[in-house]
């Protein structure tokens, strides 16, 4: 399978050489969304992690999840007889709802949809499908929040909620100013938490303390199962991420004048690396998190198209790692 999606991602990788930052055609756009949601719903369990879990927990061996899972469960159990529906459902909405909050916040994008499928796609629609959900949901907070939609936003995060409970920190982000952002407050905020981190400090420490029994639960049952693991807050990848954020900031008068979006999307994307450095003597928190913010590199990070061009490259290279390590190196697909 590994072979497969990585020709699919060479296709696009050619696609995206060829048109750069043109527009897909409409139909086309659609279309490919919809064989995504074939792909992801239908594919061979075996070659991804946590598809037996999911399959135990269709059979009704394993019952952790949220209210989400069940009413889907239901569905595919009672009325099709077949997990198959379930998958097809977590897919449906997962590439479905991203492919809306691409079109809305940065239409019909060539490099949205390379950097989707170089990581997220892999990650979300066929390994983590609740969280998959999830940050579809978030994704399409971002415009409901700018345009204070309130209603709107309000069922958006609620719903993100029943799919993943860590989409509970969306909440925060409808109090964030979404016109100005202070360099020097999020500058500092970055280089605290390194800081906090290397000297042995971490948020975890608190989450024992919440007074929410279903989170304390979680909490156990993932020291349970993993122990704690650990971010290398010093890799690469996150060091590369780091430095996309300070130069979108450096940039940010530039770059806020062609999307009225960008203010919030930086945030929440600086926010996603804070949380991820604050919380990494404990990846079972602060990798999910980090994943389910950091969705909105999608369409963040395609704007640094109106800094320079020879992003374009940058970006290029950085999917293509990143595909790289999640398929070969992680063995996200075997």
């Amino acid at each position: 399978m590994r072979y497969l999606f990585t020709t699919i991602f060479l296709f696009f990788l050619f696609l995206t050489l060829l048109f750069q930052d043109k527009p897909f055609h409409k139909k086309t756009y659609w279309v490919i969304g919809g064989l995504l949601i074939l792909l992801a719903g239908l594919r061979d369990g075996s070659s991804f992690h946590d598809y037996e879990n999911y399959i135990y927990a269709y059979k009704g061996y394993y019952d952790a999840f949220e209210p989400s899972f069940y009413l889907i469960r239901s569905i595919a159990s009672n009325l099709f007889q077949t997990s198959y529906v379930l998958f097809l459902i977590y897919a449906f909405f997962g590439v479905g709802l991203k492919w809306i909050a691409i079109q809305k916040i940065l239409p019909y994008s060539f490099l949205a949809v390379m950097l989707y499928l170089s990581h997220y796609y892999t990650l979300h629609e066929l390994t983590q499908i609740r969280a998959g959900v999830a940050s579809g949901l978030v994704l399409l907070c971002i415009p409901a929040i700018c345009d204070r939609h309130m209603n709107r936003f309000f069922i958006l995060a609620l719903l993100a909620c029943l799919f993943h409970y860590s989409a509970l920190i969306i909440f925060v982000f409808y109090c964030m100013n979404t016109v100005r952002i202070h360099i020097w407050y999020w500058l500092t905020l970055l280089v605290g938490a390194y800081v906090f981190a290397y000297l042995g400090h971490s948020l975890s420490d608190l989450l024992p303390l919440l007074p929410f029994e279903i989170i304390a639960n979680k909490y156990q049952l993932y020291i349970w199962e993993k122990g704690n693991e650990t971010v290398n807050i010093f890799n690469p990848v996150m060091i590369v991420q780091c430095l996309f954020g300070i130069c979108l900031l450096l940039y940010r008068h530039r770059i806020q004048a062609y999307n009225r979006y960008f203010v919030l999307l930086l945030k929440v994307y600086l926010l996603a690396l804070v949380l991820n450095v604050c919380f990494a003597d404990f990846a079972a928190v602060g990798y999910r998190l980090c994943q389910l913010l950091q969705i909105v590199e999608i369409v963040l990070l395609p704007l640094l198209l109106y800094v320079n061009r020879y992003f374009f490259i940058v970006l290029l290279i950085y999917a293509v790692t990143i595909f790289y390590i999640d398929v070969y190196f992680l063995n996200l697909i075997v």
